[in-house]
């Protein structure tokens, strides 16, 4: 078999190395991918960026991506090593048909993988997902590549470009920063972020990698921020920050060293640039708490609720004409910034709100987090839909939604319970007004779920 066919994911393709996916299953990628583009876009010679993250088997991987491409007859515009956001900005600035990463983004060492984009970074899952790829790779052998067309490209100027609109003319300098890198692939590009734009930072675990000597490259973990709220706890910080491995999620922690839910800094966010937006949409995944719907009702916008999974916010942000999008996995989303991922954009404007309201970000968070919530609770169910169908027949008194498994609203608290897609593992998220409420009813819902 050329390839294993679990790794094929819905979003992306992802798996232990080299035990489920290695340099064979690279090349294949690679040459099944530009085929795929061919056909996308009836051209002859697809133009291809490639990159990769800081694991130790991606340089190896990225060569093999690189040999497919070209036996399949595509260009390759070549970042080398670099974050995903900034593989998405020269897929999107250089005008390409498509984009590789090399990264498992915040999985652990042991495993690496692909993501992959189309034309103006829009995600492969809303063509049928790499399930295509894998139908394209059981028909492929492996052939030499006869030309071989490389471009190595360097965009970080123009990445700075872009992000120095935002800030003309602002000196964020007084801000006090602290950031915790993961060892991940961030690190070298925000020093020179950092002095371009003259942010003062304490770096943690700044230096690149692949085997995340200090901790795994997942900020969602509670054990992953413990060297950052040690520091935080001392005082003399204005934020915490926070990246993942490749760098296309940001968390934020406030002065006090308190971890923020992403869709509170949506909200926040929501609520100061509104006013000088046209369109008055905000994306989030359908978890958001009910108090950052009411911020940014307030504040003039209206809420669109999404799937989980960053392929269904883009899908939306673009329908509504949204100017800003997030989940609570930490991906931000900006319509200025073709829809995709732009955590720095994000940073530099939550810095901005800082400055100008000279209060501390958890006095900006009070008014939004008026509600208790779970955590992702997760369940192991073999039959997932018959469950989801007794739960629905339970609570059919409440306000009901099927957008993403099941949604049950009351007027104090509410729950959304969803299937993985890989795994037979059903999702709870519970939010009630007050504690007292969260738990009894995180116990009811455990007992009946089972």
């Amino acid at each position: 078999m050329k390839v294993t066919p679990k790794i094929f994911r819905a979003y992306d393709i992802r798996g232990i190395y080299p035990k489920e996916l290695n340099k064979n299953t690279a090349y294949f990628v690679g040459k099944a991918f530009c085929l795929v583009l061919k056909e996308y876009y009836k051209v002859s010679c697809p133009k291809i960026v490639v990159g990769y993250d800081v694991r130790l088997s991606s340089p190896l991987l990225s060569k093999k991506i690189k040999e497919g491409i070209c036996a399949a007859g595509g260009k390759i515009l070549d970042l080398g090593f670099c974050s995903t956001p900034l593989n998405y900005f020269a897929v999107w600035h250089k005008k390409a048909d498509g984009g590789v990463m090399v990264t498992a983004s915040h999985n652990s060492k042991e495993y690496n993988g692909f993501k992959l984009s189309l034309r103006k970074v829009k995600a492969l899952s809303t063509q049928k997902g790499t399930k295509v790829i894998y139908e394209k790779i059981l028909k492929l052998r492996q052939t030499p590549c006869k030309t071989r067309k490389v471009e190595r490209v360097d965009i970080l100027d123009r990445y700075f470009k872009f992000l120095e609109k935002e800030i003309k003319g602002t000196d964020l300098s007084s801000i006090k920063i602290i950031v915790d890198f993961s060892n991940g692939s961030v690190g070298p590009i925000f020093r020179e972020f950092a002095k371009k734009f003259a942010i003062q930072y304490k770096p943690l675990f700044e230096e690149p990698n692949g085997n995340f000597p200090n901790h795994d490259p997942n900020p969602l973990k509670e054990e992953n921020q413990i060297a950052i709220k040690k520091h935080l706890k001392r005082g003399g910080f204005d934020l915490g920050v926070m990246f993942d491995g490749d760098g296309d999620r940001i968390y934020f922690l406030d002065e006090k060293a308190n971890f923020i839910r992403a869709d509170y800094i949506l909200a926040l966010l929501a609520k100061y640039y509104l006013k000088n937006e046209k369109s008055k949409y905000v994306v989030c995944d359908l978890r958001a708490s009910r108090g950052v719907e009411e911020v940014i009702k307030k504040a003039g916008g209206k809420l669109v609720r999404s799937k989980v999974g960053y392929p269904f916010i883009k899908k939306e942000m673009e329908q509504h004409k949204a100017f800003l999008g997030g989940e609570l996995s930490g991906h931000y989303f900006w319509k200025d910034s073709c829809f995709s991922e732009a955590p720095l954009l994000t940073l530099l404007r939550l810095m901005k709100i800082l400055k100008s309201t000279k209060k501390p970000l958890s006095a900006l968070i009070k008014p939004i987090a008026q509600y208790e919530s779970s955590k992702e609770i997760n369940f192991e169910v073999e039959d997932k839909q018959a469950k989801i169908k007794e739960l629905k027949k339970v609570y059919q008194d409440g306000k009901i939604s099927e957008l993403d498994g099941l949604t049950v609203e009351y007027k104090n608290w509410w729950f959304n319970v969803r299937p993985s897609n890989t795994e037979p593992v059903l999702r709870l998220t519970v939010e009630a007004k007050t504690k007292k409420l969260l738990e009894q009813k995180i116990e009811e819902l455990t007992r009946l779920i089972g």
